[in-house]
């Protein structure tokens, strides 16, 4: 059996990860061969090293139309909208390229890792093959909802099976009136993310942070999506002995004082305070630089990108998922695996998973000074800390361990092709 994988993100995240657990795992079954297109070429090297696979090339002009169909991007942009309309008179000629790009790997099955991959969908489904549609977003409404309701429908049309990986995905694809949804959960190799493989102190040593002093992370970068201000900020509320490392981007660069962009920041401001805007985005560096400033020297730390932070969590005392906008967040459960508390904003695709009080913490107000003073019931608890990352770890051992979740991969591939 072939199975084409298809991605097309750019950056290392949640997304191509999951994606590298599964091949990996499927690598161990000597009945399947697996390639990876690509449409970006760092994700090429990503796969080709980590995961030692055939990879490839696909042609797909079509990322911004894709985000903006599954409500990921922002139709009213003036910039967003020119480059959907451009790419709307690409599509006829995508799909006819891709047509002959899938028609020369002759799989057996095509694995969509993205919901915005809507014209290698229509491609596939020209040439009858299978179709398992990997949605990890959580779609979006848009005004009226409209757009979630396309998108939905679109997936669920083209799809032979859809993989969710929680319910929330699910549910955002609307009801399952073709049958062919399934929530398989992103999972975690437990043998690599094992904290007794690592001295906490040691790391610490190597990190700069002091022993007695209590270390969160966040993982992801700067984000507005993955609420990396507002972690900043709460570190302003937090007790004195604990430091944060944002692994994942560099500090942002400086900016010079700007009338005009403080301004800008200004009134928006004034509309997310009036409700009629939801989440702060425009200059938003410049946003994560001043709440810096506001801090004590080297209260955060930030890496840089990074392959590997088995090694981040391990040594830490609490992650953090503090994401403003509805996901499923990866990190949570590799914490679990390691036997590390977590902290998040109340989030659909958070709350599924959280227990709040007992595997963890849910913070319902989306602020800075919300997650600090949260953060401050906790941080110095070691019993309480120790204990939510036990109750973690069970369920993560249950929920997410890669050769349950595996199995109904394998299952759901051997059901498209009558495999026995």
């Amino acid at each position: 059996m072939k199975v084409l994988f298809v991605h097309h993100g750019e950056v290392i995240g949640g997304a191509p990860v999951s994606l590298l657990n599964m091949i990996l795992e499927l690598k161990k079954n000597p009945d399947i061969s697996m390639k990876v297109l690509c449409v970006k070429e760092t994700m090429k090297d990503f796969f080709q090293e980590k995961a030692n696979i055939d990879v490839g090339d696909i042609h797909y002009p079509c990322n911004i139309l894709g985000k903006v169909i599954i409500g990921w991007g922002n139709l009213f942009n003036r910039q967003t909208f020119l480059m959907a309309l451009m790419e709307i008179t690409r599509i006829r000629s995508s799909i006819k390229i891709q047509c002959k790009q899938l028609k020369k790997e002759n799989p057996d099955i095509i694995h969509l890792n993205s919901s915005i991959l809507f014209t290698t969908a229509i491609a596939a489904r020209r040439l009858h093959i299978p179709i398992v549609w990997h949605v990890r977003e959580i779609l979006q409404g848009g005004r009226f909802n409209f757009r979630r309701i396309f998108a939905g429908w679109l997936i669920k049309r083209f799809a032979d099976k859809v993989i969710a990986i929680s319910p929330s995905e699910a549910n955002s694809l609307g009801k399952d009136t073709y049958h062919n949804i399934e929530v398989v959960y992103n999972f975690v190799d437990f043998s690599k993310f094992d904290s007794s493989l690592y001295d906490p102190l040691k790391e610490k040593s190597k990190l700069g942070i002091k022993a007695d002093e209590r270390l969160i992370i966040g993982l992801g970068g700067v984000s507005w999506r993955k609420g990396t201000l507002e972690l900043i900020e709460a570190m302003e509320f937090t007790q004195i002995n604990v430091r944060l490392i944002i692994a994942g981007s560099d500090m942002p660069r400086a900016y010079p004082i700007s009338i005009v962009r403080e301004l800008r920041v200004f009134m928006e401001d004034l509309l997310v305070k009036s409700g009629l805007k939801k989440f702060r985005r425009c200059e938003y560096n410049y946003r994560v630089l001043n709440a810096l400033n506001k801090l004590k020297k080297n209260k955060v730390v930030f890496t840089g990108p990074l392959d590997d932070v088995r090694y981040l969590i391990a040594t830490c005392d609490l992650l953090t998922s503090t994401h403003t906008f509805p996901h499923s967040s990866r990190p949570i459960f590799e914490a679990w695996a390691m036997k590390k508390p977590v902290i998040a904003f109340k989030m659909p695709g958070i709350i599924e998973n959280i227990d709040n009080g007992i595997d963890g913490v849910l913070v319902k107000n989306t602020t800075g000074e919300a997650l600090g003073e949260a953060i401050n019931v906790i941080i110095n608890n070691s019993m309480l800390l120790k204990k939510m990352g036990k109750d973690g770890y069970k369920k993560s051992y249950k929920r997410f361990r890669s050769e349950v979740n595996i199995l109904k991969v394998l299952n759901i591939y051997k059901e498209l092709t009558h495999h026995t």
